[in-house]
């Protein structure tokens, strides 16, 4: 039961915002279960929420430009995470998980104050998308880094959210085919009698 409440709470939030589902629904659920099962099952979740993100904000524009340079960063970064991932246990990935929360609360406490002025230019978006597609590959939670970049390119909010659910869905499906070579497609916890091949 609390994993549909979770994912529910988490799209909610996101079909709101546009973004933060992937926070919710690891930080949260990895309390509970495997990190590594929440990570890589809650994509196939997050591939259904995605589409429908997309659907919901259809009436907004793509910049072709920005939104491919984001997909072409992320993928060199999904594969790098996703072989990081392969090589830490569960208890080293809790940490990096929380570290990356606490992180970004900093990071968002300090641009609300005013502590911290980020300037990316247009020509950012491969390495924005390799950093999100790395947070991606590692903790499935890459959205911080393009949606830092496309808010400061794209003014109008369903323009941000198409192309940011457009970037999240091509994440997702790399994601899951980087994870599965890496890790032979197998996901176990003997703990929990849980298996995810």
């Amino acid at each position: 039961m609390i994993p549909f409440f979770v994912v529910f709470g988490a799209w909610f939030f996101q079909s709101i915002t546009g973004f933060g589902a992937g926070i919710f629904i690891i930080g949260i659920l990895s309390l509970f279960y495997d990190p590594k099962m929440v990570i890589v099952s809650s994509a196939f979740f997050n591939l259904f929420g995605t589409l429908f993100l997309i659907y919901q904000n259809r009436k907004g524009k793509i910049d072709f430009y920005l939104l491919s340079s984001l997909i072409l960063g992320s993928v060199p970064g999904i594969y790098l995470g996703a072989y990081t991932f392969g090589g830490i246990n569960s208890r080293e990935l809790m940490l990096v998980i929380g570290f990356f929360i606490i992180a970004l609360g900093f990071y968002d406490l300090a641009v609300s104050k005013g502590w911290i002025k980020i300037s990316i230019g247009r020509h950012m978006g491969i390495p924005m998308g390799f950093l999100g597609g790395y947070f991606a590959g590692l903790v499935g939670m890459g959205g911080p880094p393009p949606l830092v970049f496309l808010i400061q390119q794209v003014k109008d909010p369903n323009s941000i959210r198409l192309m940011l659910n457009l970037y999240f869905t091509s994440n997702i499906l790399f994601r899951l085919s980087f994870h599965k070579h890496i890790d032979g497609g197998c996901f176990k916890n003997p703990n929990l009698n849980m298996s995810l091949c």
